[in-house]
C-alpha cells in the first residue's frame, strides 16, 4: 500500500499518495480503460456488418450515455475525501469506528493520531475488499472508501457506490456525535 501525504490530502480534498511507479501505472491503466469503455458504444456506423451497424441504435445510444455519465462520475469522485465535522479527537475516533463497524475491520496502517486505514473483508464471495481511510484534523474527519481489485489496488469501477457508502457512514457518525454532545 502506498503512503498517504497527509497535509497535501487535507489541502486538496482528495487522497494524495507518495506513489511508486506501479501505482502511477495502475492509475493510468484505470483512466485508459475508462476512456475506452466510454467511447466504445459510440463506434461509428461502418455499414459493413449488420452487428456493427446495430451499435448506432437509439437504445445503445441511451445505454452509452448513462454508462458514460456513470464513468465520468467515477473519475471525478476517485480518491475524493468526504469532510465530516466532529467534536473531539478521541470521540471522533471511537464514533467513526462504531459507524464503520458493519463487518470485520482490521487496522491496516496508522500514522499517530492523524491517519487510520482499515481493510474490510467481504461478507460473501461476490463482494470486494474495501480500503477505508480516515484522516483526522483538529475538528474534522476526512473519509474515503475504496473497493480493491485482485491486486489490492483501488478500483475505479465502484467509486460512485463507495461515495454513497461514505455518505451513509457520515450520517451514522453525525448521529453518534450528536448523541455525545447531548450527554
Amino acid at each position: 500500500m502506498d503512503r498517504i501525504d497527509f497535509q497535501k490530502s487535507v489541502e486538496a480534498g482528495r487522497l494524495v499518495y507518495n506513489r511508486g511507479d506501479s501505482s502511477k501505472m495502475n492509475y493510468l491503466f484505470n483512466c485508459i480503460t475508462a476512456f475506452v469503455l466510454m467511447i466504445l458504444p459510440f463506434a461509428p456506423n461502418f455499414g459493413v456488418n449488420q452487428y456493427i451497424s446495430s451499435l448506432s441504435s437509439p437504445q445503445i445510444f441511451v445505454f452509452a450515455f448513462v454508462f458514460d455519465s456513470w464513468m465520468i462520475a467515477n473519475l471525478l469522485l476517485f480518491n475524493s475525501l468526504l469532510v465530516i465535522e466532529g467534536v473531539s479527537l478521541q470521540s471522533r475516533r471511537q464514533d467513526m469506528r462504531k459507524a464503520l463497524d458493519e463487518g470485520s475491520l482490521e487496522i491496516l496502517d496508522t500514522n499517530g493520531d492523524h491517519l487510520i486505514r482499515y481493510i474490510q473483508y467481504p461478507y460473501s464471495y461476490s463482494s470486494q475488499k474495501r480500503l477505508i481511510t480516515c484522516l483526522y484534523t483538529e475538528n474534522k474527519v476526512y473519509l474515503n472508501i475504496s473497493s480493491l481489485d485482485r491486486r489490492d489496488e483501488p478500483s475505479l469501477f465502484g467509486v460512485f457506490f463507495n461515495y454513497m457508502r461514505c455518505r451513509q457512514v457520515a450520517r451514522v457518525f453525525k448521529q453518534l456525535q450528536g448523541e455525545r454532545q447531548e450527554n
